[in-house]
């Protein structure tokens, strides 16, 4: 997989959001957003490297101006098209995706951005607008939460019967709001308890990256049989930025990057970054880790490498 950062700007301040190191970065080198011919450039680069999906993120990827001509580009080149939004976008960025064939088009929007009433109404509107094409994401900050308004907004709206749940992951420095592992655990049962809500309704729950199989203790199964669609795994996606730079995700962009011309295609970058963090996959998030036997069979990832990485670091500089 591979995502195009087209725009750094975003309409929400999130406290949570892993993309602070990265957009700020960006920012300050005056790399606001991409023109047409840099997202040309990567859409080349990830077609060469066999990757059939346009995925725009941002900052908030339908605040560029071009968006919907960047989603033609996508369909023109025969690429199924993801966006990652937190739905509040503009009327023609709403058109150009409900024109899409729903088979064709993923727009995945995250309901824990921080909105206020006026953007929580618009966000209303593209749901209404986009139905079937929308999968709702969620960023987990803390047990304390309920699926309870999803399951009546993707039965109202028709949307895709799946959650897509995310742990609020830390950069590497620690800029943003995020989840200590030691309350995960919690964040497991959490899930246990609202999954029956969710099978009684036909709704999957898939976890996204970062997630660690002891989390669950003895509700594997449960959770499981409920629709839990459980997938360890931290590797690079590659996110492709302004200015030709590679980096394997955003809580590790200050970390490890490349450049867009040191390669051929998509893959040979990624088959690079992965050789660069490989080394960051022999210990886990918590000390435990390397006498785990999930972690010695790969069924578990170890969680988070930046979050590996903040419990590295000495208490001070926390």
């Amino acid at each position: 997989m591979a995502n195009q950062i087209i725009t750094n700007y975003c309409s929400t301040h999130c406290d949570f959001c892993f993309a602070v190191d990265s957009r700020r970065r960006m920012l300050r080198e005056n790399h606001f957003q991409m023109d047409e011919t840099e997202v040309r450039a990567w859409l080349d680069f990830t077609l060469r490297g066999g990757i059939r999906e346009l995925r725009l993120l941002g900052g908030e990827p339908t605040m560029h101006p071009c968006f919907d001509k960047f989603v033609n580009l996508g369909r023109e080149a025969g690429c199924t098209v993801t966006v990652f939004s937190n739905g509040v976008m503009s009327k023609p960025a709403r058109s150009a995706l409900a024109a899409l064939d729903p088979e064709v088009c993923n727009v995945v929007i995250n309901m824990s951005a921080s909105c206020g009433n006026r953007e929580l109404r618009i966000r209303q509107e593209t749901l209404e607008m986009l139905g079937p094409r929308v999968s709702l994401g969620y960023t987990l900050t803390s047990a304390a939460f309920s699926f309870r308004e999803a399951v009546t907004w993707i039965e109202n709206y028709r949307l895709r019967r799946n959650i897509r749940i995310g742990l609020a992951h830390p950069t590497w420095q620690g800029a943003n709001r995020a989840l200590h592992p030691k309350c995960y655990p919690m964040i497991g049962q959490a899930l246990l308890e609202q999954s029956f809500l969710t099978a009684e309704h036909g709704i999957s729950l898939d976890a996204d990256c970062g997630f660690v199989r002891c989390m669950f203790g003895n509700s594997f199964d449960r959770l499981t049989a409920n629709g839990f669609r459980y997938i360890s795994r931290c590797s690079p996606v590659l996110d492709l930025c302004t200015g030709g730079r590679i980096i394997p995700c955003f809580g590790l962009s200050n970390l490890f990057s490349l450049n867009q011309a040191d390669f051929p295609d998509a893959e040979a970058a990624f088959q690079a970054m992965t050789e660069r963090i490989r080394p960051l996959r022999t210990f886990g998030i918590y000390p435990e880790c390397s006498k785990c036997v999930y972690f010695e069979t790969e069924e578990c990832c170890g969680g988070c490498i930046a979050a590996r990485l903040r419990r590295l670091q000495p208490m001070g500089d926390r």
